[in-house]
């Protein structure tokens, strides 16, 4: 039986479920027009999540009013950027734990159509902004909350950052354009977020490229504020003021893993690595406990990685409303949120009982155009690989474009012009994993 009457409860899977471990205080949620605060700081726009009590989530007003005014920003003159934040919430820092969309009086068909068409023309709208988007991901940045940070061109992690697209353990999928950033995350990392829905934290998320600084939270409040009295729209300008304020990072914690992770999750469980044999456990656990459905689903959408993002946003609205109508999704929402058994019981059951037909049947629906869906402002916007740590993908042009008889002889060149915290021994194990020395020249492999 699908569970029509409680699709109410439809987004709460993007936040509160994905932390159990926190307890949120509920006291009554302030009118909408509260729940998001617009100010003015002197050449700066500061857009506030205003929702403590539910972790700052987004409700579907909170999506309307947010496109409504980043809109009016555009067409403003002497606004050099836009910031983004969470309010202070009382238990646990979060950005934003995700979309929420328990909201009175409002039907399926609304559900099915308007929210997710509002919350991705959000999303490919701050990617589309010419002025400078400036997301604060300090705390919990989950689900709907990644959709409004991960597309703007600045993305600033703090040590209480904690980043996660887990919908497949609700019997969902990664959505909010997370087709499009997670398959160009570097090499298989980010199909393994997506499918695992693991939490990553700190420094961590600057390392897997999704943010593209890291300030300690204690310098957040002055970092807005010398923000906010840049004259300038480019993007160059605030990467080297926001890097004044950095933190000290180490190394990515995953990097032991990474060869792993490229290999692909197997069934073996067991490795004379410690670290590599409790991570393996971790993820099978993880797989174990997510939708077969959403899994599978999941595997076909991240394979692709030069999908642009309107081709993304388009197909995932597709797929959504595939979504809702398996029975997964909502015995995923019951299991989790109203029962609270934690325990789903997904149909099919078993990733063998998937066929190739059924996941293509979540990619069927009426042909929608990136015109159609967005709008006369669609264009291809590169701001999202121009800052933070090199991409695979820069290094391998490098390495093809210049003659280096080594790894020694790349990092030199690669360090006249890389200045942001922790890049050589990130770098150097790219370059390890990557590359190989024939008859005296370093090629990729």
């Amino acid at each position: 039986m699908i569970f029509h009457s409680r699709i109410r409860y439809l987004m709460l899977c993007r936040n509160r479920t994905y932390m159990p471990e926190y307890t949120v205080h509920k006291p009554p949620i302030d009118a909408s027009t509260d729940n998001i605060k617009f100010t003015k700081e002197k050449l700066s726009r500061i857009i506030t999540l205003h929702r403590p009590a539910a972790l700052n989530a987004l409700s579907h007003d909170m999506i309307t009013s947010m496109h409504q005014e980043l809109k009016r920003y555009s067409k403003s003159n002497g606004i050099c950027s836009i910031i983004v934040r969470g309010a202070e919430t009382e238990k646990v820092p979060s950005f934003c734990a995700g979309g929420d969309v328990v909201e009175k009086d409002k039907g399926v068909y609304e559900m099915r159509k308007n929210f997710f068409k509002d919350e991705y023309v959000l999303n490919s709208f701050i990617f589309n902004l010419d002025i400078p988007y400036i997301s604060i991901m300090d705390g919990i940045t989950m689900g709907g909350g990644v959709g409004v940070s991960i597309h703007g061109a600045i993305r600033i992690a703090t040590e209480r950052t904690v980043f996660a697209m887990p919908e497949t353990s609700i019997g969902f999928f990664p959505d909010v354009g997370g087709s499009y950033f997670l398959p160009k995350l570097n090499g298989a990392f980010g199909m393994y977020l997506g499918l695992t829905g693991e939490k990553l934290k700190g420094t961590d998320v600057y390392f897997a490229n999704i943010a593209t600084h890291f300030v300690p939270s204690a310098y957040v409040n002055d970092l807005v504020t010398r923000l906010s009295n840049v004259e300038s729209t480019d993007v160059e300008v605030f990467d080297k003021i926001i890097d004044e304020f950095r933190g000290e990072v180490d190394q990515f914690s995953y990097m032991p893993l990474l060869p792993t992770i490229e290999e692909r999750v197997q069934a073996k469980t067991t490795h004379s690595n410690p670290i590599i044999s409790d991570w393996a456990n971790r993820t099978l656990k993880q797989l174990n406990e997510a939708s077969p459905t959403s899994l599978a689903v999941s595997f076909h959408m991240l394979r692709n990685p030069k999908r642009t993002l309107w081709e993304s946003l388009v197909r995932e609205y597709v797929v959504s409303q595939n979504f809702m109508k398996n029975e997964d999704f909502y015995e995923g929402v019951k299991a989790k949120l109203i029962d609270k058994t934690g325990k789903p019981k997904w149909n099919p059951s078993s990733l063998k009982d998937i066929s190739i037909p059924m996941v293509h049947s979540y990619f069927a629906g009426e042909p929608i155009s990136s015109i159609d869906f967005f709008g006369d402002y669609v264009k291809e916007n590169y701001s999202f690989y121009r800052l933070g740590l090199p991409k695979e993908f820069d290094l391998e042009q490098l390495i093809q474009k210049y003659s280096f008889p080594g790894i020694k002889d790349a990092l030199s060149v690669i360090g006249r012009s890389c200045v942001k915290p922790g890049w050589k021994v990130y770098v150097e194990d790219i370059l390890k994993r990557r590359t190989v020395t024939r008859n005296g020249k370093l090629e990729w492999k």
